[in-house]
């Protein structure tokens, strides 16, 4: 038998599940804007619903407010500090803040709670990159396992990072393989005419 205390707070579960899924719906179909304000009218009445707070720090990244997005994301791992998709998503705020410390301890705490999450490594190395510590960055990448070093964004970040590194040669052996796996690709090939030219003009 249900006590009215209990009907009370399964309608109130039941409608903040509900303004969530709205609130989501919003966000998938690119009005973030309208999904924000949702996410907060829900959060002012229930700042303990911690999927408003991720979902409004998404929110919050696509509108060019990444301080607010980093609050967000920081209130919901406070509550759930072992959610490696909410790590990985504060990572790249910071990583977009070139705050490039911050966002590698957060990218090696996906990592420790995901061991096989290759976008945190990458973005490990996208740190070390921005740091203009590009044997580090290859080292990183370089180390990510097959199959997932297969992926061509894999060999595209180590390509760039040989190619800053002043390792041209080893850079475009990246370059051609991948263009064989997939003659257009566009980053690729953009890469491969950028080197190119550096080293007909002697750059």
């Amino acid at each position: 038998m249900w006590s009215d205390q209990d009907l009370s707070k399964k309608a109130a579960n039941n409608e903040i599940a509900a303004d969530l899924r709205n609130a989501q719906a919003l966000y998938t179909a690119g009005k973030c804007s309208e999904a924000a304000v949702l996410y907060r009218q829900v959060l002012a009445r229930h700042p303990e619903a911690i999927a408003g707070w991720s979902g409004l720090g998404l929110c919050e990244v696509k509108l060019n407010a990444p301080n607010s997005a980093e609050t967000d994301f920081r209130r919901y791992l406070a509550t759930n500090e072992n959610s490696p998709l909410v790590h990985f998503y504060l990572a790249n705020v910071l990583l977009r803040e070139k705050e490039s410390e911050n966002a590698r301890a957060e990218f090696r705490r996906v990592m420790e709670l995901d061991p096989l999450h290759v976008s945190a490594q990458t973005g490990i190395a996208a740190s070390f990159i921005l740091e203009g510590n590009y044997n580090a960055a290859i080292r990183e990448l370089r180390s990510i396992p097959s199959p997932a070093s297969n992926d061509l964004s894999v060999n595209l970040m180590l390509a760039e990072a040989l190619y800053k590194g002043r390792d041209k040669t080893a850079a475009m052996d990246e370059l051609k393989l991948i263009l064989k796996r997939d003659p257009k690709n566009g980053d690729a090939l953009r890469m491969q005419k950028a080197i190119s030219t550096a080293e007909a003009t002697g750059e």
